[in-house]
């Protein structure tokens, strides 16, 4: 298959390429013991730092319960007159809220009796219009009836014209016979 050129061409190959992953893995190993010992360091460091911080942060929790005791009583007093202050502003807002109350409900009855007023003319004017469009429908047929009686009396005119010139014409004729006869 292989002709001993091409194998020992192989061979030189795989042996480049172990040499290069060793050398790849000799970096791997020495990149890695590096970011190991950095990384050490700084959980070191890390951890001094958090020390000194929970140290700060005990003495400061000191100072923050001595102040809410402080404020403890502050508030206590605090409490006691907003209770105060709340009862009074409530009691103020209700009866304000009753008498606003009170003015718009008498508005609202007499927007009622305006309403109730409105929809009786309303329905008035329905009434009138339902009148006025049955006359409107009665004037149109009306309207329509004169109409075709203009036109009977404007043919009737036409052929009374028609008539009156042929007696004028038959006139005519009779005066032109008389006047044959006597001469």
């Amino acid at each position: 298959m292989f002709n001993k050129k091409e194998l020992e061409d192989l061979q030189n190959t795989v042996t480049a390429l172990k040499e290069e992953q060793t050398q790849f893995k000799q970096l791997v190993q020495d990149q890695f013991q590096h970011q190991l010992k950095e990384l050490k360091q700084e959980i070191t460091s890390l951890k001094n730092n958090k020390d000194e911080e929970h140290n700060l942060f005990q003495e400061e929790l000191q100072q923050f319960h001595q102040l809410n005791l402080n404020y403890k009583k502050e508030f206590d007093t605090f409490n006691l007159f907003k209770n105060q202050m709340t009862d009074k502003v409530l009691e103020k807002t209700e009866k304000e809220l009753k008498q606003e109350v009170t003015k718009h409900l008498d508005e609202l009855k007499v927007q009622k009796q305006e309403f109730t007023a409105l929809q009786k003319y309303l329905e008035q004017l329905k009434e009138e219009v339902v009148r006025l469009q049955g006359m409107s429908q009665k004037i149109k047929d009306m309207d329509l009836e004169l109409v075709n009686t203009m036109k009977k009396i404007t043919e009737q005119d036409q052929e009374k014209v028609k008539l009156l010139k042929r007696v004028d014409d038959l006139q005519d004729l009779v005066a032109k016979i008389r006047q044959g006869k006597h001469h």
